[in-house]
């Protein structure tokens, strides 16, 4: 599988001047109180993480309810299909998703005033990489 899982620090970006923004989009689903790990997806395709994975990175799993797992795609949930232990994760335990690589499809903001300009929806024009956060510890997900 060939994808990319890795613990980051979520910053708070701001907007350059004379830049185009979607300001439909809502950051309120970012904690800074949990946890989150960022998974990059550049291919679209059936994700597995297992708990193995996530001790890898350091991890505490066994402080981790599974029912409390939720991965996030640009603010908003994306199902999971979780096989394991109830309670705390184990390393046996594995999570599924499917997963998207970025395409133009996110970019029309950039070409609201002229959209025939847009070359491709298919292809992204800065990358091909989505990012999911996983997170844990609040609500069910």
């Amino acid at each position: 599988m060939a994808f990319l899982l890795g613990l980051v620090l979520l910053l708070a970006g701001t907007a350059l001047p004379g830049r185009a923004q979607d300001t439909t989009y809502d950051p309120s689903w970012y904690r800074p109180d949990r946890p989150h790990v960022k998974i990059a997806v550049a291919s679209d395709g059936v994700y597995q993480v297992s708990g193995a994975d996530l001790s890898a990175l350091g991890v505490s799993i066994s402080t981790i309810n599974p029912s409390t797992l939720r991965l996030l795609k640009n603010g908003e949930e994306v199902p999971l299909w979780y096989e394991g232990t109830e309670g705390t994760l184990s390393s046996d335990d594995r999570f599924f998703f499917v997963g998207e690589r970025n395409t133009g499809e996110d970019e029309v903001w950039a070409y609201r005033d002229r959209p025939e300009w847009q070359s491709s929806t298919y292809y992204s024009l800065y990358t091909d990489t989505t990012h999911y956060w996983l997170t844990w510890g609040g609500l069910q997900g």
